[in-house]
């Protein structure tokens, strides 16, 4: 019984402690005006007491999943920076170079102090009404596995689709993208079904 107490008080001692040891970050970002040619961005550090944010924005093509692209250089990075913060947060505002090249999809990438992975957010310009093809998220012009990845992160309220690529991914016509648009997508990349009719 002694040993118990003792382990019971080692853990109620230790248990903040670790949890105050370990830290996160939390990203919001968006569009700064009504023509999307500049963001605001704030990021909030938890768990670390002082510390910097560093943020990194990038532009594709295509949507990114949360990995930072392996290239960076002038024709993809739109702003990187790092701030101290102040009372766990940072905020920043910036422009977006011409918005008519790069791509429409713009991704926030955001660390800190402690952090043992980075936050992520992507945000969409729509430059253009691209004409989709029912079951083609990414925009690729193939129908396989990333399009259904892409369709349950945005189901699990992970990943924005843009108001044009719904409507390629809900692929069973139900009004709703979800899980069952993704199996539909997989069956088909599978070979399984012909057509989502």
């Amino acid at each position: 019984m002694k040993k118990l107490l003792l382990l019971l008080l080692v853990l109620a001692i230790c248990a903040p402690v670790a949890v105050l040891a370990s830290s996160d970050v939390y990203l919001e970002a968006e569009f700064a005006d009504e023509n999307k040619t500049s963001i605001h961005v704030k990021g909030t550090l938890v768990g670390v007491d002082g510390g910097s944010i560093t943020i990194l924005v990038v532009r594709s093509s295509s949507p990114i999943d949360n990995t930072i692209p392996e290239t960076l250089d002038d024709e993809n990075v739109i702003y990187v920076n790092q701030k101290d913060v102040f009372n766990g947060e940072a905020e920043w505002t910036f422009l977006i170079r011409d918005t008519s090249e790069g791509g429409n999809y713009i991704t926030v990438f955001m660390g800190g102090t402690g952090v043992e992975s980075f936050a992520y957010k992507q945000l969409i310009i729509e430059d253009e009404i691209p004409d989709v093809l029912l079951g083609d998220v990414n925009g690729d012009e193939e129908i396989d596995f990333a399009d259904a990845i892409l369709v349950l992160k945005y189901d699990a309220g992970i990943f924005d689709i843009s108001e044009d690529y719904l409507s390629a991914a809900d692929v069973n016509g139900d009004e709703d993208v979800d899980f069952a648009d993704a199996i539909l997508i997989l069956k088909y990349d599978a070979g399984l079904i012909a057509s989502f009719n």
